[in-house]
């Protein structure tokens, strides 16, 4: 029997046996043979045979449903972009990047879904990490951006002793009035070298009361200007003089330098022949306070004391002669 003398769909699957040896290599057929198997499920499987090299079953052809009632089977139905007929199997596969976004429901994802390391960086949308996602530590220090810690991402008083590196804080980095007395441990400012000290940075405000002693004073520093009281800026003002004889007197137009005591060392040769001698003592008074002492340092009493004027007496000692050694007469006001 040949091919062409049987009618398409005429042989059915129950009168096949394959086992019995029913088709063999020697059944060449001329053109395509239509087998009809039946399914489980009350679909069919639409077999092909092709001619070369005997009997071959072609890829099924899979009716949806028995209750499908549109024309065509299963593999006309299927368009072949996001679902595909797994043809060896007989069951329906989505193909590889099939499922776009509009076909997955919202919510549909959830975590048991996922795959580890599933989601890349590029997946997240920018600031979908909230704090609420992160846990605890899990920002390290490789993971912060170089300068991103601003002022505003510090809490306050977070920055302690030990965060600051030694050195750190500069002077541009302390804000004016910033450093306060409560700021500054006890004795913590040792000695301050002058060249520390900014001219007139250390007004009277700074220093506390009394802790100007002698010591501070240099020699001279203390002018006439710098004394409140009248009288003491008066004696401020006395002329300087280092001369034992003079004082320092006083009076409605100031201060003079004035001889208050007049000494003079004197021997037998300075007197005249009546035993006088005669003194210039430029006292400016004419009352003056006259002492004279011997060789030995003893009092002794003139025979006569004539006072001249202001500035001058006459000292009469005939009856002492001849004066032994050196003599000295003190004139004083």
């Amino acid at each position: 029997m040949e091919t062409g003398n049987i009618r398409s769909a005429s042989i059915q699957a129950e009168l096949l046996s394959l086992d019995d040896g029913a088709f063999s290599t020697s059944l060449q057929p001329r053109g395509n043979l239509s087998l009809l198997l039946p399914s489980s499920d009350g679909s069919e499987h639409d077999v092909l045979c092709r001619t070369n090299n005997g009997l071959e079953f072609c890829p099924p052809k899979v009716k949806a449903h028995p209750t499908d009632s549109t024309p065509g089977f299963l593999s006309q139905k299927v368009d072949d972009q996001s679902i595909e007929v797994d043809l060896l199997e007989g069951v329906l596969k989505v193909k590889d990047g099939g499922i776009t976004t509009n076909k997955i429901a919202n919510g549909a994802i959830t975590a048991d879904v996922l795959g580890d390391n599933a989601i890349g960086s590029s997946k997240i949308a920018d600031g979908a990490v909230t704090t609420e996602k992160l846990v605890n530590s899990a920002v390290t220090s490789t993971k912060i951006a170089s300068s991103a810690v601003t002022e505003a991402k510090i809490a306050d008083n977070a920055v302690t002793a030990s965060k600051i590196r030694s050195s750190a804080v500069t002077s541009i980095k302390i804000a004016e009035g910033a450093v306060i007395s409560e700021k500054i441990a006890d004795g913590a400012i040792g000695a301050v070298v002058a060249g520390k000290i900014a001219a007139e940075a250390v007004d009277s405000v700074a220093i506390a009361d009394l802790n100007i002693t002698t010591a501070k004073i240099a020699n001279n520093a203390i002018t006439a200007d710098k004394i409140a009281s009248p009288s003491l800026k008066a004696i401020a003002n006395l002329p300087a003089s280092t001369n034992p004889n003079q004082m320092i007197v006083g009076g409605p137009s100031g201060w003079t330098v004035v001889n208050y005591r007049f000494e003079q060392p004197f021997t037998n040769a300075n007197l005249d022949a009546a035993g006088n001698l005669s003194i210039t003592h430029n006292l400016g008074v004419k009352y003056a306070h006259v002492t004279i002492y011997d060789e030995q340092d003893l009092i002794v009493i003139p025979d006569e004391v004539r006072a001249v004027n202001q500035n001058a007496l006459t000292l009469t000692l005939a009856a002492l002669r001849p004066l032994s050694g050196t003599w000295i007469v003190v004139v004083s006001r």
